[in-house]
């Protein structure tokens, strides 16, 4: 641990976005958040690790569905 709690926070985040994406390994992701706007999810097919300075993810979203595959947005409830 460094005397500096900021930086001590941004390398714990950094690991733990690392040691996420190392499990990344489906077909299909379900993409969730619980930011400011509210609660959102949605499926991709299409994710992958940009960097983990800061933790950046690359996920590719189709806005029509194929093949039976569905997109979920919720605002505000689950």
């Amino acid at each position: 641990m460094s005397i500096d709690p900021i930086h001590d926070e941004v390398e714990a985040t950094r690991l733990s976005f690392r040691d996420g994406m190392s499990w990344l390994a489906a077909a299909v992701h379900i993409v969730t958040t619980d930011g400011p706007g509210g609660l959102a999810g949605f499926t991709a097919s299409a994710v992958s690790s940009v960097t983990d300075r800061p933790p950046t993810l690359l996920v590719c979203l189709s806005h029509q569905p194929h093949d039976g595959a569905r997109s979920f947005f919720v605002k505000g409830h689950a």
